[in-house]
């Protein structure tokens, strides 16, 4: 599952995966997961859940910000600015449950049964974690191809009034960012469903 979104033991899960350990038998593993869920990066818990990413989104400007020009349009003195050089960035953050067994050696099948669910879980993760950088990645390219040029005119603190709108003009397509990840994670659970439902923990019987 994605957010506004995993695994048992591999070496191949994301750079920035943390892992949510229980201990016990297999069946308390699967209890958990039902009843007590895993825990996002927001401190959120979602049931039924063997792994979560989070997918946040950060726009800025360059080091010293934008240049903003003060002139005067129609016989008004006003401020004007271009957000064209304005960054955006994703981070992805992946919660992965996991099964802490304490066995010294398990038996081929439930090898193979933790394997198969681990890559079923990443596999799914996978391509939340691809939405959320290619929503930066396009965004940024077609952010480029215009000026976004910003203005505001009349009296008073006009450099505290541009600041104010260059704000809400990030706010706004951040939002928008935001709202593109909803929709993939939706589009992306209607294509492959929502990833492992837990271990058949009667190939990981004692």
């Amino acid at each position: 599952m994605a957010l506004l979104i995993l695994a048992l033991l591999s070496s191949a899960a994301f750079a920035d995966t943390t892992y949510d350990t229980v201990s016990g038998t297999c069946e308390t593993f699967n209890d958990h997961v039902r009843n007590r869920g895993l825990k996002d990066a927001d401190g959120n818990t979602h049931l039924n859940t063997l792994g979560w990413t989070s997918c946040r989104f950060k726009a800025s400007l360059p080091g010293k910000g934008v240049k903003v020009r003060e002139m005067r349009l129609e016989n008004e003195r006003c401020a004007v600015t271009s957000l064209r050089r304005a960054r955006f960035e994703s981070n992805q953050t992946v919660i992965v449950m996991r099964w802490e067994h304490k066995r010294p050696t398990l038996t081929a099948a439930c090898g193979e049964e933790l394997a198969k669910v681990e890559r079923a879980i990443l596999d799914h993760e996978a391509s939340h974690v691809a939405d959320c950088k290619a929503i930066a990645s396009e965004t940024a390219a077609a952010w480029r191809k215009s000026k976004h040029l910003l203005q505001v005119c009349g009296q008073g603190d006009l450099s505290g009034k541009i600041q104010a709108k260059i704000e809400d003009e990030l706010k706004d397509q951040l939002n928008r960012m935001n709202r593109e990840m909803e929709y993939r994670t939706r589009a992306t659970h209607e294509r492959i469903g929502y990833g492992s439902s837990g271990i058949n923990c009667r190939k990981c019987a004692d």
